[in-house]
């Protein structure tokens, strides 16, 4: 989907960890509800979920733009989705609310241990003995001290940067990132998911070869905790135009929650409704126009009437 690879890479880097708390004890409030705002390149999407002990529920819009038969882009939103993850049954439910249908799988998919992510990292990695480097990446962590009120929950205002410098040798460009952001301690995991231990990982000096760079990682080894219910990122890098000069490029994306409720929900949202058929595949974009049927009807008479004439 177009806005989540837009932000991957700035997840990867600012991942945040959560805190151990249950989400039967939140506030003693059974259900959460909590709708969020992304915006990226001047385009919004919003998103909202339901949340209980063993149970969630999302609704959303895909973020994904086709483009018709004649090749314009088709920037109508998508059909509306839900996804509805059910621990107590072991299955996740996705569904399309316009066309009445669903799709059924295993929940949770997978489940990966500290030592499969330890030898995944390993392998993406050779880590190596201190040498000159040709890339200096470095992170630091910073809690501002500035506290605000979020419906009754204290939010800690955190700052990250994470910075990559070329060195002599090096084929890559700089970048830097900074995610701006307030954080709650909240839970958003439901009971069979795994939940992330708040800690600090230490201050990182290390090096590493990979993709034929030798980094040097410089890391304060502060991680944020909590929830985030206002963050902004902010990447600049170089571009490389069709001309072959390099211009600076910033990259921004910002997520704010809009609505937060603690209180009782509607049983009736985390079950599959009787009139939906189950399919093997969703429809994830808006309706074909006439004219794009059109166009590809005609395309279809053409092709078949090549074949035809040969």
């Amino acid at each position: 989907m177009r806005l989540l690879a837009g932000l991957s890479l700035l997840v990867v880097i600012f991942l945040p960890q959560i805190s151990n708390k249950s989400v039967e004890s939140r506030s003693g409030a059974p259900g959460i509800k909590m709708t969020t705002r992304f915006v990226v390149d001047g385009t919004t999407e919003e998103q909202t979920v339901f949340l209980e002990a063993d149970r969630s529920r999302t609704e959303y819009r895909p973020w994904m733009h086709p483009v018709h038969g004649d090749g314009t882009l088709d920037t109508r939103p998508g059909p509306l989705l839900a996804n509805i993850a059910r621990c107590d049954l072991g299955q996740a439910f996705d569904l399309n609310l316009e066309d009445q249908e669903y799709v059924v799988k295993a929940y949770p998919g997978f489940k990966r241990t500290k030592q499969d992510i330890e030898a995944r990292t390993e392998n993406a990695f050779q880590k190596v003995a201190p040498w000159v480097p040709t890339v200096r990446e470095e992170t630091t962590t910073v809690d501002t001290g500035e506290r605000k009120d979020f419906f009754g929950h204290e939010a800690r205002h955190v700052v990250t940067t994470w910075k990559e410098t070329p060195l002599s040798g090096s084929h890559l460009e700089p970048r830097d990132n900074v995610m701006d952001g307030w954080f709650i301690d909240l839970d958003t995991n439901v009971s069979c998911e795994s939940r992330r231990q708040p800690h600090n990982v230490g201050r990182r000096h290390e090096y590493y070869a990979v993709g034929g760079e030798r980094y040097e990682i410089i890391d304060d080894g502060i991680r944020v905790i909590g929830f985030a219910i206002e963050r902004r990122r902010t990447s600049r890098s170089n571009v490389t135009g069709s001309d072959g000069a390099k211009r600076p490029n910033t990259y921004i994306s910002e997520e704010k929650i809009t609505e937060f409720y603690e209180g009782p929900l509607d049983p009736a949202l985390f079950e599959l409704p009787g009139s939906f058929r189950k399919v093997s595949g969703l429809r994830l974009q808006a309706p074909l126009t006439l004219a794009d049927r059109w166009y590809f009807t005609r395309a279809w008479v053409q092709s078949l009437a090549r074949d035809l004439l040969k």
